[in-house]
């Protein structure tokens, strides 16, 4: 029987198994290491979706899976690569050509993506654990904010569209500005 519960996945087990047996599957694969995501190169970069779980792929691998990542942008782009590529280094600011532009891409993004420098709540004190517990979870809701948003934005650029999912924010401003004019020339 043990046996056959190690070699049985974590799907099979859920769907399949009665309660009892499925709490000596989970005894028998305690000390299992947790699978991360897919690698770079299995997602399909076609999709808004593919190009954020690429990247988040990317990310949670780090820079050990930067020539897969590489190789696999390199591999899904049309012609003009090249150029192409020279267009998603300049508009992430990292500049270069070719490949070379594409592994400045992904490193800037894995920088940005973790690099969340917002005002932390752990050197200031609180009058109660409670009003603590609010600003770290403030925080941690802002840095996984930050994250999506940077996730989002390489995507876009990788899909050659940088902004596009950008979040604007504008206020529109009705009457006269101080000391000015009306468009008529009246006051």
């Amino acid at each position: 029987m043990i046996k056959y519960l190690e070699d049985m996945e974590w799907e099979e087990a859920v769907r399949t198994l009665p309660f009892e047996t499925f709490e000596l599957w989970v005894e028998v694969h305690k000390n299992d290491p947790e699978p991360g995501p897919p690698n770079p190169s299995e997602w399909p970069l076609g999709t808004n979706e593919g190009r954020c779980g690429f990247l988040e792929s990317y990310i949670w691998f780090g820079e050990e899976k930067l020539f897969e990542a590489v190789n696999h942008i390199w591999n899904s782009m049309r012609e003009p690569r090249k150029l192409l590529s020279i267009y998603i280094g300049m508009y992430a600011g990292t500049g270069g050509s070719g490949k070379w532009a594409l592994a400045k891409f992904l490193r800037r993004a894995l920088r940005e993506t973790l690099d969340y420098e917002g005002p932390t709540p752990w050197e200031r004190t609180y009058s109660t654990i409670d009003d603590f517990h609010c600003a770290a979870m403030d925080y941690f809701a802002a840095d996984r904010a930050h994250y999506e948003r940077s996730i989002q934005k390489y995507a876009d650029i990788l899909n050659g569209e940088p902004g596009r999912h950008a979040e604007h924010s504008a206020q529109v401003v009705k009457g006269t500005l101080a000391g000015g004019t009306r468009e008529g020339g009246d006051q």
